[in-house]
Formats: C-alpha cells, structure tokens, sequence
C-alpha cells in the first residue's frame, strides 16, 4: 500500500508541472499575448543627484560700513534621489536625502563675529556635541488613479503655482501634503494641493485669534487652459494660514506664451484676508518674466512690482510681508532668489535680507526691473551679466525709493559631463532708500557641482 501511495503521490506531482508547460504550448499566440499583458509589470530603481562644495564671501550686506559685518564661509551638500518606478510609470515613488555641513564665521548687526557651522562635521565626525545631520529632503508616493489622466501624490515634495514664484517651495511648502493634478481634456489641466505644517495648541505664549487652535496650512488650485497652440491661461486660487492669526486668501492669472525664439510668463496677484489679528491684508503683485533665445546668446527682461504698506494701522498692503514665506523672485544681493544671473546658488543666511518673510524685506513694496544676457561661448563654457534696478513702492521719510542698482556677473564651466564649476560675483551700488548714507555691498561665490 505504501508504495501504491508513494507511486500515485509521484504521478501527481508530475501532472502538476507538466499541465501548465502544456497548456502553454496548446495557447494560441493571441490568447498567449493577453496572457503577457495581464502579468504584473517590472520595478525599476534609480539613483540619481549630485553632491556640492560651495564657498562664498561678503561684506557690507547691512549697508553700513562701520558695522564689522564681513562673512565667510565654506559648505557642501550632497542630496542623492532614490526613484522606484513600475511599469510605465503607473505608480512612482521617490526618497531624497539632504546631508548639509557648513561652517564659517558670521557677523551680527553691531559688529560681533561668530562661529557659523550647521550639522556635523563631514570629514572630523560630529562638531560641539551636535548630532550628523542627515534629513529627509522630499519623499513622496505619486500614482496613476484608474479611469482618468489624473494621478495623486502624497508626501513632502515641492507644491507649486504656474508662476514658480508666490506659491512655490524655497522649501517653504516643501512639507507633506496631499496633490491631485493631470489632464481632465485635450486642451484643460487641473492642479489642487494641500499642505499642512502642523497645528498650534494654544498656551499662554501664544497669540492666536479667541485662544483657538488654528491649523497652519496652504490650498492651492489651479485650472490650465490652452486656449491656443501657444498661449495657456491659468487662473488659480490659494489660502494660506500661519497659525498665529493670519489667513490669506489669493486670486490670481497667468498667462504663458512661446512664440519662435520669444518667451513670456505673466502673472497678476491680489491678496485679501487678515494679516494678522484685527489687520486686514489688501495687497497685489504684477510679475512679468521674459526671454529671446538669439543662437548662442539668450536676452533676459524682467519686472516684479508688489503693493506697498500705506501706513495704516488697520490694514497690511506690503505684498512681501502677505507672501506665504514662498517665493524665489529672482535676484541677487537683494533677494534670495535660487536662479539668478550669477549662477550661483544663493545662501539665503548671508544675503542682504532680514528675514525669510517675504523677499524684498527691506523695501516697503517693490518696483524692480532687471536685464541680462547669457553667452554659450564653446560646448563647456557659459558666460552671464544682469543689472538689476530696484525701488520701493512707497518712499520712506525723506521722501526717497531708490534702494539700489546692482550689478552680477557669473560663469558654468562643464569641467566634465558630470562636474560642474559655477563661479559669481555681486555688486550693491546703495540708493537713499531707508537711511542716509549708505554704503555699497558686495557677494561672492564659487560652487563646484558634481551631477550623478
């Protein structure tokens, strides 16, 4: 009997791997095609980013030249970007992480020199008893939802308005959030965000609106019509809240064409809501970006103007101070913008600005009006030079806006395909605007960039 059962056990086992082999043989080639397709689809990784050593150096940011103020410092960041993909790209999802070492010396406003490192040490381990400071730069979940042309992405990943400019990241909402955005037709796209810093728990430190607990948070939502082959129109909507009693609302257009060699990005801006308890915001922006594309030679023109603060204590009209702490309005000196002339990545902690809020902090609304011109002068080597004229919108005392002209010059120098030496300096020539007498103030950078 046992070998009756060791015998029946065998032919089954038999049965059981030679049914599928010949049934797969009997499939007709379309059955056997369907077959493939319905089969689960490939994982693909990636390793991508790039690593940087950056050095730079300043004086005179304050406009004071009896203020010790000088700054040095060297730093070096490397951010590689893990990217899983499956299939074609029905599900993608990506982890970046930010490793930053900086160090450097800083001087206050009344003249006092300081020590400027961030994290750890990267060649002598951890510095003073701080941690290695490694983080999390972005990761996000990002699908294809069934049916449509839409897809989800859930995660810390930069949420944006079509300008790139208001409503964008400088890591501001570079936080986790929720998007929906895709096709809904041929010629109309949809893009919605939300973003949620945190909450605020009321105590006695505290001063927000009644003691309540109000979320601190962005809304976004943008239609993009193509109401020609080279004009898309896209009105768009936002809200922002602080979580201290602020709450904006935005209303906004813009407006992007290329026709042959030009370029042209437009957006108007209005801004309502509190800004602050028992302040109300009433503030417009007009931003204006183009560009010429003359063979080797590109010709930039740009103009930025925000609303000024009228002096009135009920009601904040300063376009800069009713920004959600987002923005990378271009510039040099002046602002911390990321793109700019000069090529080099700006370091927004030693940049002639006094906060992070909003990026004309020193002017009461801003005029700006900036011209540049980069030149392919070989295959590796690439020259720029841009002025910038820069006015506040509402004058100061003395009656005067002229904050000042400003003069960058920069170089890419493609080394090899995957290293990079990008090299600027920046020149304030100070107007009235703030304070008699102010003095010039200069930055320079040079950052050597490997892309892998």
């Amino acid at each position: 009997m046992k070998k009756l059962l060791l015998a029946l056990f065998a032919m089954a086992l038999l049965a059981a791997f030679t049914t599928p082999v010949d049934a797969a043989k009997k499939m007709k080639k379309p059955a056997m095609k369907k077959a493939k397709k319905k089969a689960p689809a490939g994982v693909s990784l990636k390793l991508k980013g790039f690593y940087r050593v950056r050095a730079f150096s300043a004086n005179n940011l304050d406009q004071d030249e009896d203020n010790n103020d000088s700054t040095q410092g060297i730093d070096s960041l490397i951010r590689p970007n893990f990217l899983t993909t499956v299939g074609k790209g029905h599900i993608k999802a990506r982890w970046e992480i930010d490793w930053w070492e900086a160090s450097g010396t800083v001087a206050d406003d009344k003249g006092a020199k300081s020590n400027r490192v961030a994290n750890a040490n990267a060649v002598w381990g951890q510095n003073g008893g701080g941690r290695v400071g490694v983080g999390t730069n972005r990761w996000h979940i990002d699908f294809a939802i069934p049916g449509s042309a839409l897809r989800m992405r859930m995660g810390r990943e930069d949420y944006t308005s079509p300008d790139r400019e208001i409503f964008d990241s400088a890591g501001s909402n570079r936080k986790p959030g929720i998007g929906l955005y895709g096709k809904l037709s041929k010629n109309m796209s949809l893009s919605m965000f939300m973003v949620r810093a945190g909450t605020h728990i009321p105590d006695k430190t505290k001063n927000l609106v009644g003691g309540e607990d109000e979320n601190k948070d962005s809304y976004f939502a943008a239609l993009g019509i193509k109401v020609s082959p080279t004009v898309t129109l896209t009105p768009w909507v936002a809200m922002h809240r602080d979580g201290k009693g602020k709450s904006l609302t935005y209303a906004a257009l813009h407006a992007k064409t290329k026709v042959g060699i030009f370029g042209l990005n437009a957006s108007g801006v209005s801004v309502g809501g509190d800004a602050g308890p028992g302040v109300d915001a009433s503030g417009w922006a007009f931003l204006l970006r183009s560009s010429a594309s003359l063979g080797k030679m590109k010709l930039l023109a740009n103009l930025t103007m925000f609303s000024g603060d009228d002096s009135d204590a009920t009601e904040e009209g300063n376009f800069s101070k009713l920004m959600p702490n987002a923005g990378d309005i271009q510039g040099g000196i002046l602002t911390t913008g990321r793109g700019n002339i000069m090529t080099v990545d700006a370091n927004e902690r030693v940049y002639g600005q006094k906060t992070r809020d909003g990026r004309y902090g020193q002017v009461n609304g801003v005029f700006a009006a900036d011209v540049g011109v980069t030149y392919q002068v070989s295959k590796t080597l690439n020259l720029g030079a841009g002025i910038y004229v820069v006015q506040s919108a509402e004058a100061d005392d003395e009656g005067d806006e002229d904050f000042g002209t400003e003069l960058d010059v920069g170089m890419i120098w493609n080394i090899y395909p995957k290293l990079q030496l990008r090299a600027g300096f920046a020149y304030l020539a100070a107007g009235d605007y703030g304070a008699n007498d102010k003095d010039d103030s200069w930055y320079t950078a040079v950052s050597l960039r490997h892309i892998f």
